[in-house]
């Protein structure tokens, strides 16, 4: 295959939105087309150990924006083939399970609370459904046995740190098994455990537990994404073809990328140069 590759969509003229749709549905066909090469072993890279199959995690897309990343995410949907996007502005304090986790941490410092157990419970973390939650409502027993489990939480937490009652947590719920068989499993189980060591090491600043909830109620409500530890992280996605910013891949090296909307930019009226002389 040659090391460079270019499309060019027919006609005189088109806008921009139509053209940003046409290269996301053609980048999406050819990495679909890529990927069911390597699975009749007719794609391949070459290796310092010869020949290695290609993989999704090879295969990287480079955009300006959220904009054209939802694109292309989307058109890659279609064809079944799971992505993930992240950005220099993502926090994982935006995420739905950051709400989640400050619901279940509420729970577990006051499970005495009908209404804070509930929400705790409902959290597709937890995963039960209305049936189940109103079942319990009407069951005092099962209720009780509840409260004394979140209870047993809190005294763990206490004694041993957020960080291994959430980890005793996810195992008794089999929170990670349920992450991994749902669409994106694999990023939310992510952000979870990213989330549970940010709670760990604010713990050491912070008085009590009360206020660490009040802290993660505050990071969730402003999350601060310039702060390199909440950006969300990509180890995790090597399953995945993966979407990333030109601005955050300076930097780094990728086996297979695609640029899909290089066409897409604006004249600039006057150039910039760089003068070496003024460093300027």
């Amino acid at each position: 295959q040659p090391a460079l590759r270019v499309w060019l969509q027919q006609g005189a003229g088109v806008g921009v939105s139509e053209y940003q749709q046409y290269m996301a549905r053609q980048c999406a066909a050819t990495i679909c087309d890529w990927l069911y090469a390597a699975r009749e072993g007719e794609a391949w890279l070459e290796g310092r150990w010869g020949r290695e199959p290609l993989q999704a995690s090879d295969i990287t897309v480079l955009v300006r924006n959220r904009n054209e990343a939802v694109l292309v995410r989307d058109a890659l949907a279609a064809l079944m083939i799971p992505a993930v996007y992240l950005s220099n502005r993502d926090s994982v304090f935006e995420t739905p399970e950051a709400l989640e986790l400050q619901w279940i941490l509420q729970a577990v410092l006051t499970p005495e609370k009908d209404t804070a157990l509930r929400r705790a419970l409902a959290t597709r973390l937890l995963g039960f459904d209305a049936a189940t939650i109103d079942a319990l409502n009407n069951d005092e027993r099962r209720w009780e046995q509840r409260v004394e489990e979140f209870a047993g939480y809190r005294q763990r937490w206490q004694k041993n740190g957020v960080l291994p009652m959430l980890r005793q947590m996810m195992i008794n719920y089999r929170i990670a098994e349920s992450l991994l068989a749902s669409q994106g499993g694999e990023r939310r189980l992510t952000d979870v455990l990213h989330l549970g060591e940010l709670l760990q090491e604010a713990t050491t600043q912070l008085e009590n537990e009360f206020a660490l909830v009040r802290w993660l109620t505050l990071q969730v409500e402003s999350p601060n994404s310039q702060a390199t530890n909440q950006q969300l992280r990509l180890e995790s996605d090597r399953h995945l073809v993966q979407i990333i910013t030109v601005h955050k891949s300076k930097g780094l090296e990728f086996p297979l990328v695609f640029l899909p909307f290089a066409a897409d930019f604006h004249v600039q009226k006057r150039p910039l140069f760089h003068d070496r002389q003024a460093y300027r």
